[in-house]
């Protein structure tokens, strides 16, 4: 993407339109999927592939623009997020199997549950991330040497 620097920050200064566009084809996609389930004709669930690729690309590029021009500066949180995010990846299956775990009996619904687990797992690993990984040797073996962002 560095080498496209030019053509991309063209594409995302109009992140507003793709987003735009991601939503209305959101609603035609709905439509069509109605229509479908109604009727199984092909016209429909060729029309509905093609839809949702573009829906598919017109949100890839409003979302990447969005966070090029809105959030394309050095953070802390944003640092902190993605120095722990290898952390998360390599620990976040055997903590969300055992929060699933703990959840499975309990009559809170699907959606809950899996909101729970998700919000849950997460906090557990980003303490854990900056009370037992970040400044540690399994920090510098995960990310490498770390510059310091003011």
């Amino acid at each position: 993407m560095f080498n496209f620097k030019d053509s991309f920050s063209k594409i995302f200064k109009k992140w507003r339109l793709y987003l735009l566009i991601s939503f209305l084809l959101s609603a035609v996609y709905f439509l069509l999927f109605i229509a479908i389930k109604e009727k199984q004709q092909i016209v429909f669930i060729i029309t509905a592939s093609f839809i949702c690729s573009l829906l598919s690309w017109s949100m890839v590029f409003g979302l990447f623009g969005f966070f090029y021009t809105k959030l394309n500066k050095e953070s802390k949180i944003f640092s902190t997020i993605s120095f722990s995010s290898y952390w998360v990846y390599i620990m976040h299956l055997p903590l969300t199997f055992f929060i699933s775990l703990l959840l499975y009996n309990s009559s809170i619904p699907h959606y809950f549950k899996f909101i729970i687990n998700v919000v849950i797992t997460y906090l557990i690993l980003m303490i854990l991330y900056k009370l037992v990984v970040e400044k540690t040797i399994i920090g510098k073996f995960l990310n490498g040497k770390k510059k310091n962002i003011k």
